[in-house]
């Protein structure tokens, strides 16, 4: 019988046990009894990845996932949508968004959350750089930029984990 940890980000933590052989369905609805929300609202992660079951698959065995008795799953709850575009920060949006669930897609929210990071960069690099040429203070922004998607891309979800819990703090002393 596998017994596997699941960790909600930002929560709680539960102790899931199943049958062998068991489903990926099964086990997002011992998730539901768990955590209290619905299976359509769950993203699950394994080892920094989305489970994900292949498109020709009704219905995959977590084994055949590569989920083994002990691993650790993170829960990834996605707010019920009010409209048919996702919101929040862009990597979890796009995480969150099933649509973008193994894609580099960016969803509408990421690109305007980019786009107003790029521009308060760029405000910043003039204040501070005042005769620096606008060609020059953009391509600045464009360089930080992808050094910075750089960066988060290697993050592994318990990276982002610990980034999130220690940001208020780090805010509030900067």
């Amino acid at each position: 019988m596998p017994s596997l940890t699941v960790k909600q980000l930002r929560g709680g933590e539960h102790t899931i046990e199943l049958p062998d052989g068991a489903s990926l369905n099964e086990l997002h609805r011992a998730v539901s009894e768990a955590f209290g929300c619905p299976p359509a609202n769950q993203r699950l992660m394994l080892r920094g990845r989305p489970l994900l079951v292949p498109a020709d698959v009704a219905d995959a065995s977590l084994s055949s996932l590569g989920v083994r008795n002990g691993d650790r799953l993170v829960l990834v709850v996605k707010e019920a949508a009010t409209s048919a575009e996702s919101s929040g920060p862009a990597h979890v949006a796009a995480a969150a968004d099933s649509s973008n669930v193994g894609t580099d897609k960016p969803s509408a929210s990421s690109t305007t959350a980019t786009a107003t990071f790029a521009d308060l960069l760029r405000r910043r690099v003039v204040r501070d750089n005042p005769g620096m040429a606008p060609a020059d203070a953009d391509s600045y922004v464009a360089m930080f930029s992808r050094a910075l998607a750089a960066k988060v891309d290697s993050l592994s979800l318990d990276d982002i984990e610990r980034l999130c819990a220690n940001w208020p703090t780090a805010v509030s002393q900067g």
